[in-house]
């Protein structure tokens, strides 16, 4: 998510949550793991 300019209330929104503090914790996921995982839904 840190790799994909836009606005942190547009990633929260995606993600799910309110929290700033909830994107920090996300935005060390690797996107190639979260595509496999969106991929396998």
């Amino acid at each position: 998510m840190k790799r994909v300019e836009a606005p942190d209330k547009d990633k929260l929104e995606l993600m799910g949550h309110t929290s700033t503090e909830m994107l920090r914790h996300y935005q060390d996921v690797n996107y190639e793991d979260l595509r496999r995982i969106t991929d396998a839904l």
